[in-house]
This record gives structure tokens, C-alpha cells and sequence, in this order.
């Protein structure tokens, strides 16, 4: 059963067009995330919007040299929505089905997202309200046909191959050399231990053995403690 999400995104402002046994074949290979929400999602790109800051909003017969330039000094904007947030099409020249797969906060540093020159007057974020909860991207171009369930198994294979052999990035060979290090000092341990009980066996094995051989370990061992008692066989 998939996990319920703990809340709405709200980007998406069309019903869902996707057939549930796409949306149910998504969540069954790809999972979900710590929100419960499925990691990978089959959206129509032309029903995907974001905030973002706004501007000035002009007749869309008006060519730009006519939009209050010396063609039209008197030209007006409809409205001018400059140090809004306003909600956009997130990809207003894309046309087709788009797979995307969530990406954790972490995708976004906030350095950039807070930085200056991409503040408002009033300090808000002109890309809008930082993804607490991550968010979803792009893995492919848009495609023209609602595809099918073995055509997103082909296309979640390639993405997966392309970031394993995607490890070369600073980061991810840092991580890598961190899971190594965990792994042969884990590995180191347990060999340790394994030695450790093998030479226990061996050292005490003549203490339980009735053979001529143990027998004389145990008198020589007995003799080296000061022992006189007979305790060979």
C-alpha cells in the first residue's frame, strides 16, 4: 500500500492525467521519500507551475519595441507584478510528458538561494520559497507520447547506470572512500574476531583431545608451570 504524502505541493495544477498503473508501477520500483511521497513521478509538463518573482505583465499582441518605447511611449503594462511572487508555468516552452524524481533539500544549497542578488526588495527569494522538502527535476526531455510502463523501466535503468558511472564528482568520491573506509574497517574486525576464536581453538584444543600428541603438550605445558601432577592421557 503507498504511503500517504504528508502534505500537498501544490504544483501541479491540473488532475492528475496519469494512469494509476503508471503511478503505481513509479512507487512500487522507485519507493518513496521520507515524506511519503513516490520518488519518481510522470507528470504533463503544461500542468507544472512554480512562484516565482514576478514582473511586468504586457499585452501579448505588443512587440517588445512597442511595449513603452519610443514605438509607444504610452504604452501600459496589464499589470506589474515586480517584487511578487507569482505563480508560473515551470516550463512554459515544453510540451509533452515529463519524468522527474525528487531530490532532497540538500540538491539546493541555500547559500545561492538566499544570495544577495537573488533577494527581492523585501529579502524574499526571487526562485520563491526555499524546498524544505525537496523537490522534484527533470531525468529526461519531454516526450510527446504518454509512454509505457517497460519504456519507464528502460528510462529509471539508464538513470540509475548514468549515476553509477557518474561517481567521479568530489563529493561522491568522498563518500565513497568514507562507505569504503566503514567497509574494510568492518571487515577488518571481523577477521580479527575469526583469528582470534581459530588460534583460541587451537590453543585449546589439546586440553579436550585424548590423542598421544595432546598429551604431551598438556605435560610440557604443565612442567614449563611447575606442575608435577600426571597430566598427560
Amino acid at each position: 500500500m503507498a504511503n500517504k504524502p504528508r502534505f500537498d505541493r501544490r504544483d501541479i495544477i491540473l488532475p492528475d492525467p496519469v494512469p494509476k498503473h503508471l503511478n503505481r508501477f513509479l512507487s512500487q520500483v522507485g519507493g518513496h521519500n521520507p515524506y511519503g511521497e513516490s520518488m519518481w513521478r510522470l507528470v504533463w509538463a503544461k500542468s507544472v507551475v512554480w512562484m516565482i518573482a514576478g514582473g511586468k505583465v504586457w499585452d501579448e499582441n505588443l512587440t517588445l519595441a512597442e511595449r513603452g518605447g519610443v514605438l509607444n511611449p504610452g504604452a501600459r503594462p496589464l499589470r506589474d507584478d515586480y517584487g511578487k511572487l507569482v505563480q508560473r508555468l515551470k516550463f512554459p516552452h515544453a510540451d509533452g510528458w515529463m519524468l522527474q524524481v525528487w531530490k532532497s533539500p540538500a540538491f539546493y544549497p541555500r547559500q545561492q538561494w538566499f544570495a544577495h542578488q537573488h533577494l527581492m526588495p523585501d529579502g524574499t527569494p526571487k526562485l520563491g520559497p526555499y524546498p524544505e522538502n525537496g523537490d522534484y527535476e527533470c531525468t529526461h526531455p519531454p516526450m510527446v507520447r504518454l509512454p509505457s510502463q517497460h519504456e519507464l523501466g528502460c528510462l529509471l535503468n539508464a538513470h540509475w547506470s548514468a549515476l553509477r558511472a557518474r561517481s567521479s564528482s568530489l563529493d561522491q568520491r568522498v563518500l565513497d572512500t568514507y562507505n569504503n573506509c566503514i567497509y574494510e574497517e568492518s571487515r577488518r574486525e571481523k577477521k580479527l574476531v575469526a583469528d582470534f576464536v581459530l588460534e583460541a581453538n587451537d590453543l585449546t584444543s589439546y586440553l579436550r583431545s585424548n590423542t598421544l600428541t595432546a598429551g604431551k603438550i598438556r605435560t610440557k605445558r604443565a612442567e614449563k608451570l611447575g606442575i608435577r601432577e600426571h597430566v598427560g592421557n
